[in-house]
């Protein structure tokens, strides 16, 4: 990808400072490319922090598509007419699961004076982060239970999605609301065993790779 921001010069900077060859790239695909060094092939990467994004890759290649925008999964339409995303569009996957996301459902809870130990934290609701959330959560707050569990729903039929389009044999979350663990993760595992199609989530015997495709050794 290019190695500017805002017309700044990152790779160059960083070549010149440390003497070396720099690469640059996202998040979630350097992500997926540091699973992929684990020996995992073909793999998806989804990170999910205060937005949502993947990095796929695929015999040994990270999938950059043809302008270097693949992955933006966080931007898949999951639910016509839902809240509005960043991106401008409505019922994004991002706008409903991601980080920023957790929160304002959190602090629409806190408004709405349903009990739960969120409305305890000190300051006005728009301080609160997924963070306390899923320290409440922890703690047994329903409120905040429910608000990943959904969240984790949605994510679910999203990587079901993925599943069924690129078959891959493992899928790997990360980023700081993954972290939540499984009071994220269940619900997901729960929407892709119901929605993705065999043999996931059970591994392949004898993975086959795709015509003219070539083996990593």
């Amino acid at each position: 990808m290019p190695g500017r921001r805002h017309g700044y010069p990152i790779r160059e900077a960083l070549v010149e400072a440390w003497g070396r060859p720099v690469l640059l790239n996202n998040n979630a695909n350097l992500g997926a490319f540091g699973e992929w060094a684990y020996g995992a092939d073909p793999l998806l990467y989804i990170k999910v922090g205060s937005g949502i994004g993947a990095g796929w890759v695929i015999h040994g290649q990270i999938y950059c598509g043809a302008t270097g925008s693949a992955g933006e999964i966080g931007h898949l339409t999951i639910v016509e007419n839902g809240p509005r995303c960043t991106c401008g569009n409505r019922g994004c996957l991002e706008a409903l699961a991601g980080g920023r996301a957790i929160a304002r459902q959190a602090q629409e809870a806190v408004r709405a004076q349903q009990p739960t130990q969120l409305a305890l934290i000190i300051g006005p609701p728009e301080t609160l982060t997924a963070h306390e959330v899923a320290l409440a959560a922890r703690r047994g707050d329903l409120v905040a239970q429910q608000i990943l569990r959904q969240a984790g729903e949605y994510l679910g039929i999203a990587v079901a999605n993925l599943i069924n389009l690129l078959n891959p044999a493992v899928v790997v979350f990360g980023s700081g609301v993954a972290q939540v663990g499984d009071l994220l993760l269940e619900p997901v595992r729960r929407e892709v065993q119901r929605r993705s199609l065999p043999p996931w989530p059970r591994p392949p015997v004898s993975p086959r790779p795709c015509w003219g495709a070539t083996p990593r050794r």
